[in-house]
């Protein structure tokens, strides 16, 4: 008919579509968050676990070498704060250094579980809390840390203890850990022990 107007033209049409993608986009637009909060916080989660072995290696690495300095066990726990400061989520909970019976040797329960000790074969110094603050003096040769580092010698194994939680980065999704690892390794020998001039 002249003169009528068509309301389902073009015009209806592409309002109705439109609204269509706006619903499609509002009900896909959560599932696309959520999938990219897996996306980062299960990257960051296993980048923490895989990364925990060189975590600790850094730190029996630069006890080993401190060997019997009195700052010994404050290098190993400043090596591996370096090491942990590329691990987003991941906070230092407990640190163990102890005296190992031989390679790959966890340190004991009791240590594990955060009780410093002097008795032979479980001798460890624990550090947790405060004693983790970048800025903190690690104190050795007292009742918190009792294996003093001027008692080590080349002949015996040092190994580091760490504990770590991950928190994830957008909290989209529940990757909450607390993961554990150790690392043994001999105890460097004196420049002058080693024959060098």
């Amino acid at each position: 008919m002249p003169g009528s107007r068509n309301i389902d033209g073009p015009t209806s049409r592409h309002r109705r579509e439109g609204g269509a993608a706006l619903v499609e986009v509002a009900l896909s637009l959560p599932i696309f968050i959520a999938l990219l909060g897996l996306l980062i916080d299960g990257s960051f989660y296993l980048f923490a676990r895989e990364t925990m072995g060189a975590l600790v290696g850094e730190g029996v690495r630069a006890a080993s070498i401190a060997r019997d300095e009195p700052t010994a066990d404050r290098q190993a726990v400043q090596a591996m704060f370096e090491r942990s400061a590329g691990m987003p989520g991941v906070t230092v909970e407990r640190v163990v250094v102890y005296e190992a019976s031989e390679l790959g040797a966890p340190p004991s329960a009791h240590c594990r579980d955060g009780r410093p000790s002097d008795r032979p074969g479980e001798r460890c110094n624990v550090y947790s809390g405060s004693d983790l603050d970048r800025n903190s003096e690690l104190r050795s040769c007292v009742e918190a840390a009792p294996w003093c580092p001027g008692d080590r010698s080349a002949d015996q194994l040092i190994g580091v203890f760490v504990r770590v939680r991950y928190e994830p980065l957008t909290g989209l999704i529940p990757l909450h850990g607390v993961f554990e690892d150790h690392v043994v390794g001999p105890i460097e020998a004196d420049v002058e022990q080693r024959g060098a001039p």
